[in-house]
């Protein structure tokens, strides 16, 4: 899991609070059609056999990479935001 946090571009010290979207990515099943399937040299990937289109990457990372991306930039701003309370 460590290893595709870090593909999906995490730095796994100061992305914590994030590894939860590695972990649930490579849970999640693949869509209808794709199929895992590994290559002569043991290699992963996926087929999706209806378009006969491969991928070696997960088929969800651009969506995984997207939502690390916005939620670590939505957990900095939160931290950087000051709320006063006055009664």
């Amino acid at each position: 899991m460590e290893e595709y946090a870090i593909w999906l571009g995490m730095d796994l010290d100061k992305d914590k609070d994030l590894i939860w979207i590695a972990r649930e990515g490579l849970k999640s099943p693949l869509p209808e059609n794709w199929k895992p399937c590994k290559t002569v040299d043991t290699v992963r990937l996926e087929f999706d056999e209806e378009t006969n289109v491969y991928t070696f990457c997960h088929v969800y990372i651009s969506t995984e990479q997207n939502t690390v991306l916005l939620l670590r930039d939505t957990y900095l701003s939160l931290s950087h935001t000051h709320t006063t309370f006055s009664l």
